[in-house]
């Protein structure tokens, strides 16, 4: 066998192990944000839920780091369409929370149930810092959106 292919064929071994244990290390990179759990509640401003197949509450962080500009995966939460509760949010590993300072607070559900305002970070009213926790938003409520029914029977009935 040539010596220049058994040498190349070593350095191409070596370089090799070199990227995998990088990876499997992870390159000694740290995630730059501290998360902090959060719950709350979220319907209209009249006390009565929000009549959506599925409601989740996203926040978007308004931190950065340092020099390097990073910004944070934003938070979601899946409320509880029957209680209006969301008691875990995701961020960047499973419920790990929200990173911790100020955020755009966006509810997001299918159909008409939530105005427009509330899904876009331009135009949300609702902020939030992680300190508050539990949180209560409270949204407008569209025209034509009726209250739902209460019963205290399971069947509904």
């Amino acid at each position: 066998m040539n010596r220049g292919l058994i040498f190349f064929s070593r350095v191409f071994l070596l370089a090799t192990l070199s990227m995998v244990m990088l990876v499997i290390g992870g390159c000694g990179h740290r995630e730059p944000f501290e998360y902090v759990k959060v719950s709350g509640k979220v319907r209209y401003e009249d006390g009565s839920l929000i009549p959506a197949g599925r409601l989740v509450v996203r926040f978007i962080s308004q931190t950065q780091t340092g020099d390097r500009k990073i910004i944070a995966r934003p938070g979601d939460g899946e409320v509880n369409v029957k209680t209006g509760e969301f008691r875990s949010v995701t961020s960047h590993n499973a419920g790990d929370g929200i990173v911790a300072g100020e955020h755009k607070v966006l509810i997001m559900a299918g159909g008409s149930a939530v105005p427009d305002e509330y899904t876009k970070p331009e135009t949300t009213p609702l902020t939030a810092n992680s300190s508050d926790s539990p949180f209560d938003f409270k949204i407008k409520k569209p025209e034509g959106v009726s209250k739902p029914e209460a019963t205290d029977k399971p069947d509904g009935k």
